[in-house]
């Protein structure tokens, strides 16, 4: 089935607008969630980190103004307490790899997230502790769950690659399909 049609730009002027064709890259954003946690899932089979790890176990920029316990696990459940930027981010700090992930390491928390490293809840495993210590600090990491998830791929996997470039590399190229994650991946597409 062929769910493709109208125009890429319907603002363009008449006579210039492209056809929205199943060739046409789209804007998917949160759908990119289970990608994010796909990518993570696999540096984890790896070994390059768990879960449980704090973010600053593998970025200690990250670990400022009350983060250092934060865990993956908790940025995966969108119970980092990161939610939202205390500044908009700049059209700079898009461009920059470097500069949006000082700005993502010096931003404080946006509410108290409990520290479960090690919280042993009698009857259930460690992730179901996580899930029953944190329950009622959750708001959605719209924006800043797949930032501060590239911070994290870039620093926990061996070769160094922002979540953008690993996915392209690990995923997208073997498989043969076209999904982007992040400015640096997109090239001339």
């Amino acid at each position: 089935v062929n769910l493709s049609g109208g125009v890429e730009d319907p603002h363009a002027p008449d006579g210039e607008a492209k056809p929205y064709t199943d060739r046409t890259l789209q804007l998917v954003a949160s759908s990119s969630k289970f990608v994010t946690a796909a990518c993570m899932a696999m540096l984890v089979d790896r070994g390059e980190i768990s879960y449980d790890d704090t973010i600053g176990s593998v970025w200690p920029e990250f670990s400022q103004n009350g983060k250092g316990h934060v865990t993956l696990r908790q940025l995966l459940m969108h119970q980092a307490g990161v939610a939202a930027m205390d500044t908009p981010l700049d059209k700079e700090q898009f461009e920059s790899f470097e500069r949006m992930g000082e700005k993502l390491a010096r931003q404080a928390l946006n509410w108290d997230v409990p520290d479960v490293r090690g919280v042993a809840v009698e009857g259930v495993g460690a992730r179901e502790a996580t899930v029953l210590a944190n329950a009622p600090s959750q708001a959605y990491h719209g924006i800043t769950q797949g930032l501060v998830a590239s911070q994290v791929c870039a620093r926990a996997d061996h070769s160094r690659r922002p979540l953008g470039r690993f996915l392209q590399e690990e995923v997208c190229n073997p498989l043969g399909i076209q999904v982007h994650m992040g400015k640096e991946d997109l090239g001339d597409v």
